[in-house]
Order: C-alpha cells, then sequence, then structure tokens
C-alpha cells in the first residue's frame, strides 16, 4: 500500500495517495488485533512441515527406481502416507489464507474519506503521517481540503529529539529532592526538546491546520510524541485545542 501511496503521490493523486496510507495502517492495525502475526507464524510452520515433506518424498520417488521387487510394496505405503500429509498440510495452509482474507480485506477496505470529512466537521482536522523510505510526512484533512507535506523531518532526526526528551523525564526518577537543584534546568531542556519538535512536526503544517483541534495518526517513532506537549511559540499545543490520538484515521471514523 505504501508503494502505491507514493506512486499516486508522483501523480498528485493526493486523496488516492491517502486512501492507500489509511489502508495500510487499519490493515497493520487489523491483523494485530485479529492475531494474524499468529496466523503468519502458523502458516510458516505449514510450510517448512511441508518442504520436509517433499525431501522425503523425493527421496523415496527415486528410491522405488532402484528398489527391489520385494521392497517396492513397503516404499510405495511410505509414499502414500506423506502424499496424505501434504495434501492435509496444504489444504490446511489454504484455509488459513482464506480466512484471513475473508477476515481483515472488507475492514481494510473500509475506509471512507467523504464520511471522515463529515466526523471531523468545520472545528477538527486530521494529521495522518506517514513514513516513506525514512522520511515523515503528513496528511492534514479538514472537512474542506486535503493537504500533503513532504519531508517534514526523518524518523532519525525525532528519535534523537525524544532521546533528549526522555533522558530528561527520566532524571525525574531519582526523586524531587535529588533533582530539585536542577528542576529549572531540567524543565528548561525538556521544553526545549518539546518546542523542535514541534517545529519539525506542527510548525509547517501550521496554514493548513488552522485554529482547529488536532486528531493525530501517528507514524513509526511518533508514537512515543507526546502531541499535547509539544509546544509553540504560544505555549503548549493542549493550551490552544484539543488533541487526540488515534491509530488510523478509518479506525478513528
Amino acid at each position: 500500500f505504501n508503494q502505491l501511496a507514493k506512486i499516486a503521490l508522483r501523480q498528485n493523486r493526493v486523496e488516492e495517495a491517502f486512501g492507500f496510507v489509511e489502508r495500510a495502517k487499519s490493515r497493520s492495525l487489523l491483523e494485530m488485533m485479529n492475531g494474524v502475526r499468529g496466523a503468519a507464524k502458523a502458516s510458516t510452520v505449514y510450510s517448512s512441515k511441508a518442504a520436509g515433506l517433499r525431501e522425503e518424498l523425493n527421496w523415496f520417488y527415486n528410491k522405488t527406481r532402484t528398489a527391489r521387487p520385494d521392497e517396492t510394496p513397503r516404499l510405495q505405503l511410505e509414499i502414500r502416507r506423506r502424499e496424505r500429509r501434504l495434501s492435509e498440510l496444504l489444504r490446511r495452509e489454504q484455509s488459513l489464507g482464506k480466512t484471513l482474507s475473508t477476515e481483515l480485506e472488507p475492514q481494510a477496505k473500509s475506509f471512507d474519506i467523504d464520511q471522515i470529512r463529515k466526523t471531523l466537521g468545520p472545528g477538527r482536522a486530521l494529521v495522518d503521517y506517514v513514513t516513506f523510505d525514512g522520511n515523515l510526512s503528513a496528511f492534514v484533512l479538514t472537512s474542506e481540503d486535503l493537504h500533503f507535506k513532504s519531508e517534514l523531518s526523518t524518523e532519525r532526526n525525532v528519535a534523537e529529539e525524544l532521546g533528549q526528551l526522555r533522558f530528561q523525564f527520566e532524571a525525574l526518577r531519582y526523586g524531587r529532592n535529588a533533582v530539585s537543584a536542577f528542576a529549572g534546568q531540567l524543565a528548561q531542556r525538556a521544553d526545549l526538546s518539546l518546542a523542535r519538535l514541534y517545529e519539525l512536526l506542527v510548525s509547517p503544517l501550521e496554514s493548513a491546520i488552522g485554529d482547529r483541534d488536532l486528531v493525530v495518526v501517528p507514524s513509526g517513532p511518533l508514537h512515543y510524541v507526546p502531541f499535547s506537549a509539544l509546544k509553540s511559540a504560544f505555549g503548549y499545543l493542549i493550551q490552544s485545542r484539543k488533541v487526540s490520538v488515534a491509530p488510523s484515521a478509518a479506525i478513528w471514523q
């Protein structure tokens, strides 16, 4: 889906690209919710066992070519046993694949941009971040328009800022008495990291967002960003608008 989104963006088909990104996020989440990862492991086990049976069958097939007449019935019996087991494994694997496809595909395709626009209304904007080749970009959807802003930052830059922010917060675990002498400095450094994250992730989108409340759909390391606490020149983001976080726009709707 992400590859299709990149192609659509190169052709300036922004709404179509947004749909591909959303389907990718919804599919990924639904797979986790429905235990598909466990099913995928089961499928891998089936494939591994099937490969082993094929190797055994090839050995028996070759053996029958040079076997003595009195050995042939036993070899054919072993071949039939393995063929039945292989057939059963392939049937289970195929059934598993059909079940997953039936359960997940309709849900992953339920994305409706017009319905999301109606749900947003005039007072909210949805910011859907996406990662392409290590670079973070964002779609901004409102009831009126859809914008795409490419290459806001890299995942690496955001991860580094989050590391700095985490360092400031982790210092608090030593207790107020231990850090009271440095409390002001810690707060200042934390605010600096929050301001830098704002500049990377929100500031380039301000013209599209306006004064609307935000629904944020993170991507990659952005799942660890405290969006409500990001700081602009006018204060923390939560002080000027409501901020909520959703796993995908399709699921939020």
